[in-house]
């Protein structure tokens, strides 16, 4: 099973420069360039964007490495609660519409017979 989300250009997430520090922020920001195994991300904090290239996933077994920390401009992420939300949000709509299309026709059934049971 891949540690890696699905993750397109525009997607929020959640960036640190360091997760292995308990004390380190996790900051804002979004998906400029998905990558093979890694992202390009776009930061936004007190009014100052940065950009982070090749930032790994949180659950890449390679976030371990402490040399990775020494390299300026990278850091991880992992997907944004706004981001799982939505894409379970996005996920449900097929189901809710077929199930507000039966509703619909269960509601103008009623009132076909309604109407009939009115006329006689």
């Amino acid at each position: 099973m891949s540690f890696y989300p699905d993750i397109r250009a525009g997607d929020d997430i959640v960036f640190s420069t360091n997760p292995n520090d308990v004390a380190s922020q996790w900051r804002y920001g979004k998906v400029a360039t998905p990558k093979n195994n890694s992202a390009d991300i776009v930061l936004f904090s007190e009014g100052v964007v940065a950009f982070r290239h090749d930032c790994l996933h949180a659950d890449d077994p390679r976030v371990s490495s402490t040399r990775l920390w020494a390299e300026p401009g990278r850091g991880v992420f992992k997907l944004a609660q706004s981001e799982i939300e939505r894409r379970d949000t996005a996920a449900r709509l097929p189901s809710l519409e077929k199930k507000i299309t039966r509703l619909e026709a269960n509601l103008e059934s009623l009132v076909m017979s309604s109407g009939k049971s009115h006329t006689k």
